[in-house]
Parts: C-alpha cells; structure tokens; sequence
C-alpha cells in the first residue's frame, strides 16, 4: 500500500476515486432499501391497529373505515394509502373479515434514480362484539 502511494504513475489516485464512489453508490443502497423496508413495516403496523380498531367496533362501514385511516395514515407519515375490507355491516362475534391496505411507496439511490414500490399488508380480525 506504502508503495503504491509513492508510485508517481497516478494509478492509485484513479483507483481510489473510484472505490470511494463505489462505496458511497453502495451506502445509499442501503440506506434506501432501509427506509422502503420501514415503509413495509408502518403499512402493517397500519393495517393491525385499522384491524383491531374494527374488531373492537363490531360495525364496519367506508365511512369509518375511512377516518381512521386518514388519522392513522398522518401518524405513520404515510400518504394515499387505500384499503379494502372484504365485509360490511355488523359483523358477528367470532367471524372473520379481511383488511388489505395498499400503498405505492418510492425507492430511488440520492435523487438520481427513483422507482416506485407496492406494498400491500392482509391482516384477518375476529369481531368481539355480539351483535342480539
């Protein structure tokens, strides 16, 4: 390595630029794929908190649906997530529903290249309320 540097030819000097932005190409990659897979996590979370929320109200309709996602999609910082719940109306003690939430999320390396990511996240919930 010591004599490389005291080598006059310039080698080194070309290839150590190159390594230093083959590393930093490299640290932005993953930092991005870091906050796409936190992106992926807060769409649970969304989808498990939405799903205990309907679990716990025994009702589900769009309008409900719908508020709480907005107040839980401000929280996580996440922005035209759209969901879909497979039952409408009292939902009985014991059965089951299906909440899928989706949200098209951005992966891109420093503002140079950006591609867009879909995400989605299927939570099954039980009501527990019991409906006469």
């Amino acid at each position: 390595m010591l004599g490389e540097l005291k080598n006059s030819r310039g080698e080194f000097l070309i290839e150590s630029t190159f390594r230093i932005l083959l590393g930093a190409a490299a640290l932005a990659l993953i930092i991005s794929v870091f906050g796409a897979i936190a992106q992926a996590n807060r769409l649970a979370a969304m989808a498990n908190d939405l799903t205990r929320s309907l679990e716990l109200r025994g009702t589900i309709d769009n309008a409900y649906v719908a508020s709480e996602l907005a107040t839980l999609s401000s929280a996580a910082g996440l922005t035209g997530v759209t969901a879909h719940v497979d039952k409408l109306g009292r939902v009985q003690f014991g059965d089951s529903f299906t909440v899928t939430l989706y949200y098209t999320g951005r992966f891109g390396i420093g503002g140079v290249l950006t591609l867009p990511v879909s995400f989605h996240s299927t939570v099954i919930g039980r009501s527990e309320k019991y409906w006469k």
